[in-house]
């Protein structure tokens, strides 16, 4: 997943080109935040800090407001730990993000077959 400006607004994007459904917290200068959803390419206006999350993949685009602390997930902020996907900030400054993500993905597909119109990957 990638995050990039486009003039006045942000872009959450699939690295594979694919379209993948997003959830984007997105801050405000002064800590408040709103929850955005939707498919990837997603376009939406320009915030100062944004996180985005997909399955098990977060990124993020900005610095955090100096009085965000936190984890933030895709639910929100929480101000205890969590161990689903999220970022963890303290007084402005990013801490963690969990899981990291680098790179693309690759698989290492041992098998697949498709029964009734379902495909099983096997891999290891």
């Amino acid at each position: 997943m990638t995050i990039y400006r486009e003039n006045n607004h942000l872009v959450v994007d699939c690295v594979e080109k694919l379209t993948i459904r997003v959830t984007v917290v997105c801050f405000n200068v002064n800590g408040s935040y709103i929850i955005v959803e939707g498919n990837t390419p997603l376009k939406i206006n320009y915030y100062p800090f944004i996180v985005a999350f997909s399955g098990s993949s977060v990124n993020y685009h900005g610095k955090p407001p100096g009085n965000v602390s936190g984890y933030i997930t895709s639910h929100g902020i929480y101000s205890k730990p969590v161990e689903y996907p999220h970022v963890h900030v303290d007084d402005g400054l990013i801490l963690r993000v969990n899981p990291s993500e680098s790179g693309h993905f690759t698989l290492n597909i041992k098998k697949l077959m498709v029964i009734n119109e379902t495909i099983l990957i096997g891999g290891r």
